[in-house]
């Protein structure tokens, strides 16, 4: 996408919006939206922002992490529709700091995408969150607060291209064409395939099957939503499984896993990198949650973090809603590496210690 054409597609979209504004529908527009902020102290005295975090990273002060307002136009006698999550914060600047077109051209726009839907097809374009892993961009929508490392540093946040959702027997099939990851502007000629499979395996368990592959990285070691650390290109295989047990009506149990094959190109060496994770949720009363997430990440060739390394972290979330709309946050977690990476006053660390209170605002 050539910078005459700046914004087109999320312009061409909002002109597609304006067109139908006077529909004589009936409240064809919704609009939803969350806002959240955060206050996080090190308890090991790092330095700000802290390294190997994306969203929850700076310390000592309230930070807004996002504000998202979200346009979802549907016109009851179009087969054609248009969604527009529009916002800004800290999740917005990390989400496109590595965008080759920009790191600021497209990020106020966390989605933008036009859909079809007529009979059994069912088809998106434009950019919109990826489909990689268990838990969401918006904290809103997670069970803890600070984003684990299988989202982080694992698969992409979002893509530009094209999605469709197949109805197949027993079970929910969704096919992808994209640029790649975290690019509107592609950073190589190549596109990326992707696909998800949702089975419910009886009434308590349900399955689910992520994949995502294709060159990433830039052959002339430009920037690319990849962000290898060595900023090369490579082959990318991502498979991620989730498993999810509803054990009662107040306890369910996650278990999620990965694996990447990044294979050599152009140059560059393969690498690989997988990780686990599992979550232990309870709901202690109508307005109290607690979770437990307990992961592990191997960069073992240290194309994620840019050093080669097991890391481990514990996390403990306590949810407390307080309206309808609003809800406050109180968040513990250990981070453990085999290297010294954690960023310190005195020097670099094995482990980290955090805690954080947010309050979380939806409509």
């Amino acid at each position: 996408m050539k910078n005459s054409s700046k914004l087109g597609l999320i312009a061409s979209l909002l002109v597609g919006m304006s067109a139908f504004a006077f529909s004589a529908d009936d409240k064809p527009l919704k609009i939803s939206g969350t806002a959240d902020i955060y206050y996080l102290r090190d308890l090991n005295s790092g330095t700000s922002p802290l390294n190997l975090r994306s969203f929850d990273s700076d310390t000592n002060r309230f930070k807004l992490n996002t504000a998202l307002v979200k346009l979802r136009y549907t016109p009851a006698k179009s087969p054609i529709s248009f969604s527009v999550d529009f916002g800004f914060g800290k999740m917005q600047d990390v989400t496109n700091s590595m965008e080759p077109g920009g790191q600021k051209k497209y990020k106020n726009f966390q989605q933008a995408f036009v859909s079809y839907a007529q009979g059994s097809t069912n088809l998106d374009f434009g950019k919109f969150k990826t489909w990689m892993g268990y838990e969401d961009l918006e904290n809103s929508e997670n069970p803890v607060y600070g984003q684990g490392y299988i989202f982080t540093l694992g698969t992409p946040t979002y893509h530009l291209g094209a999605r469709t959702a197949i109805k197949a027997k027993d079970m929910d099939v969704k096919l992808f064409l994209v640029r790649g990851w975290n690019e509107v502007e592609d950073s190589n000629t190549s596109l990326s395939f992707g696909a998800q499979v949702a089975k419910n395996l009886n009434s308590k368990t349900a399955l689910t099957l992520n994949f995502i592959g294709g060159t990433e990285g830039s052959a002339t070691a430009g920037v690319a939503g990849v962000a290898y650390a060595d900023a090369r290109e490579r082959g990318t295989y991502v498979y991620n499984a989730i498993l999810n047990f509803k054990m009662s009506d107040t306890k369910s149990l996650v278990l999620e896993g990965l694996y990447a094959n990044a294979l050599g190109t152009n140059g560059s060496t393969s690498a690989q990198w997988s990780g686990v994770a599992g979550y232990a949720i309870v709901q202690l009363s109508p307005k109290l949650q607690g979770t437990l997430r307990l992961e592990a990440f191997n960069d073992v060739d240290g194309v994620r973090t840019g050093t080669k390394q097991n890391l481990a972290a514990a996390t403990v979330t306590g949810k407390y809603k307080m309206s309808p709309t609003g809800s406050i946050i109180l968040e513990f977690r250990s981070e453990k590496s085999n290297n010294a990476v954690f960023t310190g006053k005195s020097g670099a660390r094995k482990d980290r210690n955090t805690i954080t209170g947010a309050y979380i605002f939806k409509f």
